[in-house]
């Protein structure tokens, strides 16, 4: 079988990792979780998995905040696939072939 996970992920340079800590913070103690990783990669993530957490906190956010240029088209196929896995779509062969 298969299975659809979601996320919603922020990479930055390490030098920005209080930026990436407070994206927590503003969504709410228990929204997202800061990752960082060995000094060779110099990068870390702020990762949202929880799908409420992305339909409830990060989307209305970028809502009220819109992106522009190249990332508001990403934006907009990821609502696409939020929409899809809201009506259950993904839970078909269809819905999983289908491409934002």
């Amino acid at each position: 079988g298969s299975q659809v996970r979601f996320r919603y992920q922020i990479t930055q340079h390490v030098r920005d990792s209080e930026l990436l800590r407070s994206f927590g913070e503003y969504f709410g103690g228990s929204c997202g979780n800061y990752y960082s990783y060995s000094p060779n990669r110099r990068s870390a993530d702020f990762v949202v998995k929880n799908f409420s957490d992305i339909t409830d906190k990060v989307i209305p956010f970028f809502h009220n905040y819109p992106l522009v240029g190249a990332k508001k088209l990403d934006y907009h196929d990821f609502c696409k696939v939020v929409e899809s896995m809201r009506s259950k779509a993904h839970l078909t062969k269809d819905g999983l072939d289908v491409t934002p």
